[in-house]
């Protein structure tokens, strides 16, 4: 990924968290007609609105400012310690007696969300917030790569204020990214790339009574759209339906939804609009952006919440990165280093990562390349090549980064990413784990995986290989 270090990306917008509360529900109330939900545990909150676009772009390698608005309450804090854990600058980020805005969703059997429950209150910022950060976009405006305006409506970016934000970015020559909430075009007119959903963009053309309620019926009116908002691209997210979308030079596109098992929905607007920054950023085309940006929200219906996306995923089939590339990427996330040869991929393998996933962090998996794995195995192996092994690895989703070297053993890449965690088998002791002493001098940890499977490569190949 082409990230400059230097530059900076601001997002500003509706900051919120998002709740989970899983439970069951197996009968009806006597009382009314309605579920019993019996609460069992509560999952780790996640950021929500702007604050989950800014943890996405963070989490990605960005140098991320985020100007937003939370309370001084517990919510609030709780947003505040996690996105400086996440790394994103918080600077910008103005405290109220305010209500934080919560979203709670009751999780019942086979993963159905039954009930939402929001808490949230109108909040304009105040002129000396609007100041500041109209003062930080023209004393940066030479170092920030991209603006985001992640609009909820929850009162962050009034008319005003998101007026003065395009004209002035505009003035200043830095690319805003608006994704839209309020049915007023006119409120983002003039933004470089304008992106909303079906929905949203048919409250724009149905206000002046036409009848759009489809991808096919909103297609034809995309010129018009752009027109209206004086963009240079406009972006529209059709759900099931894929993508549709205009560019400068007015040439239509579409981009048909990736067949997928849909999980959860929450936060994929959110994963849209942060890699259609981070292609904006990485100066990709307009028809790359929008293939890489759909390709981000098909995974992201397929997990949980909020989750992070890897842009690895998206961006490439593999997920080998090189060590540089990947202390670019790795922001403030727990990082998990097992290594191998993975040869012919096989129960123990799956054990092995899974019990180092569950761990908690990103895991890295450290391959050995063909010449590594010949000098340690015979010239006989490896049976498949490394593109092959690698790839099979890239498609395991406890799998995030695949790092290749070329020694007989990962002590430069340990030395080099300096990972939390350090992962072998339980044929291992401690003491003979390549890398064990360094992790443990900085307050690494060193864990064996118990070994349930007793197969290996060289057994199932049989006859000594």
């Amino acid at each position: 990924m082409l990230i400059d270090a230097n530059k900076i990306v601001l997002v500003i917008g509706d900051v919120m968290l998002d709740r989970y509360i899983f439970g069951t529900t197996d009968r009806i109330s006597p009382e009314a007609s309605c579920l019993i939900f019996r609460k069992s545990k509560t999952i780790s909150h996640q950021l929500g609105g702007a604050a989950n676009v800014a943890s996405q772009l963070c989490q990605s390698g960005y140098n991320v400012f985020l100007a937003g608005q939370i309370a001084k309450d517990d919510i609030g804090t709780i947003i505040l310690n996690e996105l400086n854990n996440l790394g994103v600058n918080t600077t910008l980020i103005s405290q109220d007696s305010i209500i934080t805005t919560l979203k709670e969703r009751y999780i019942a059997d086979s993963n159905k969300q039954v009930l939402r429950v929001d808490n949230e209150h109108y909040s304009p910022f105040s002129d000396d917030i609007m100041n500041m950060i109209a003062t930080f976009i023209r004393n940066n405006s030479s170092i920030i790569d991209c603006i985001v305006l992640s609009d909820y409506e929850k009162g962050a970016l009034s008319y005003t204020f998101c007026r003065e934000v395009i004209e002035l970015s505009n003035r200043c020559g830095v690319s805003t990214v608006v994704d839209i909430k309020s049915p007023n075009y006119n409120k983002y007119n003039g933004a470089t790339i304008v992106k909303g959903n079906l929905k949203e963009f048919c409250s724009f053309m149905n206000k002046e009574n036409n009848n759009i309620s489809s991808m096919s019926d909103i297609l034809p009116c995309i010129p018009e759209l752009k027109q209206k908002l004086n963009s240079q691209y406009v972006v529209v997210t059709c759900g099931s339906q894929g993508m549709a979308a205009i560019d400068i030079n007015n040439k239509v596109y579409t981009q048909p939804a990736i067949t997928t098992q849909i999980y959860d929905v929450t936060g994929a607007g959110d994963i849209v609009t942060a890699f259609i920054c981070i292609s904006l950023c990485m100066k990709l085309s307009f028809e790359e952006m929008l293939r890489f940006s759909n390709i981000a929200a098909s995974i992201s219906v397929t997990r949980l919440g909020n989750a992070y996306i890897n842009p690895v995923e998206v961006f490439s089939e593999e997920k080998t990165v090189s060590v540089e590339n990947f202390n670019k990427l790795r922001g403030n996330r727990n990082v998990i280093f097992t290594n191998g040869c993975f040869d012919v991929l096989h129960i123990g393998h799956i054990d092995l990562l899974n019990q180092a996933k569950l761990l908690g962090g990103t895991l890295v998996v450290g391959l050995n390349s063909d010449e590594s794995v010949k000098s340690l195995k015979g010239e006989d192996r490896p049976i498949n090549p490394f593109q092959y092994r690698a790839k099979v690895l890239s498609a395991l989703n406890m799998v995030d980064y695949i790092i290749k070297f070329n020694e007989l053993t990962p002590i430069d890449i340990i030395k080099a990413i300096k990972p939390d965690i350090l992962v072998k088998g339980g044929d291992y002791i401690v003491d003979e784990i390549v890398g064990s002493d360094f992790v443990l001098s900085y307050g690494g940890k060193v864990v064996t995986i118990p070994i349930t499977y007793k197969t290996s490569t060289t057994q199932i190949l049989g006859n000594g290989r």
